[in-house]
């Protein structure tokens, strides 16, 4: 007697009669009567092995019988993503849950990766920003914003910033985020660290003088000038006839002004009957301001 099981069973023994080995699927039995023989066969099992790798869990892992189709799922933790199933081939080794059918023992093991993200710094008029790219989930990028001289950093808007209002600060990246920086055009008020008079009118080391909503003031003993800021206390001043005059509270406490058109620090008088006028070194005169 010779009983062949199918693929994806295995012989369990014969009965009906007297055999030489009834659990060997090649035996001899002595033929005395009439007599029908039934060979008995098992459904083989088989072991999946289902593995996760680094940022995530996975699910399907056990014993099953030859042909079963088995459901496996990999599930990813925060900040990663599923890149593919290697090892034994399920029925579709690219998406995360997927089927598997069982012919053999086997493994599978999901590969997960580091989630990027895109961080993108913009920047308003006045300055710039740096800090753009692409970061892993969970990382600390640095974020910084230099004013153009006449600007100073007003904050960053976005999520996870570390501190809103430095110009120096970082962002932790926990998914694609837009960050805008804000500068702002400084005015001779808040560079000056004046002192607020009223309706306008400051009073400071550049002396008293009338703000308005640009560059132009009106300055009590220099009449109408444009103010251009430079750095953290100095400031170009404009005055027609004598074009740009460079000062800061040190020189002007002095009455000394930079002239751009003479290529010489000039004297301001605010003291006598013609002022204000101003003194050139170099010619040793005195001419309008």
């Amino acid at each position: 007697l010779n009983a062949t099981p199918q693929t994806g069973y295995s012989f369990n023994r014969w009965s009906g009669g007297t055999f030489d080995d009834p659990n060997s699927s090649l035996t001899t039995i002595v033929v005395d009567r009439d007599m029908t023989i039934t060979p008995s066969f098992t459904p083989t099992s088989h072991i999946l092995e289902v593995l996760s790798g680094t940022g995530g869990a996975v699910t399907g892992g056990g014993t099953y019988q030859y042909g079963a189709s088995v459901s496996i799922t990999a599930t990813p933790i925060d900040g990663f993503s599923f890149v593919g199933w290697t090892g034994s081939t399920p029925d579709n080794p690219s998406v995360p849950s997927t089927t598997f059918t069982v012919t053999q023992d086997s493994n599978l093991t999901a590969v997960f990766t580091r989630t990027t993200h895109t961080l993108s710094v913009n920047a308003s008029t006045g300055g710039s920003v740096s800090g753009s790219g692409s970061y892993l989930h969970g990382s600390t990028a640095s974020l910084t914003a230099s004013p153009d001289s006449g600007y100073r950093f007003i904050g960053w808007s976005g999520s996870n910033v570390s501190d809103a209002n430095s110009s120096q600060t970082s962002i932790l990246i926990e998914e694609s985020v837009s960050v805008f920086g804000t500068f702002e055009k400084v005015s001779v008020s808040s560079h000056t660290n004046a002192q607020s008079l009223g309706a306008n009118w400051y009073s400071s080391w550049l002396g008293t003088f009338h703000q308005t909503s640009g560059e132009w003031c009106f300055h009590m003993d220099l009449g109408w000038i444009y103010i251009s800021i430079e750095g953290s206390t100095g400031a170009w001043v404009w005055k027609e006839r004598q074009g740009w005059l460079w000062t800061d509270p040190t020189r002007y406490a002095d009455l000394f002004l930079w002239s751009e058109n003479f290529g010489e620090w000039v004297y301001l008088d605010f003291a006598s009957d013609l002022s204000p006028r101003i003194f050139r070194y170099s010619t040793a005169s005195w001419s309008e301001f």
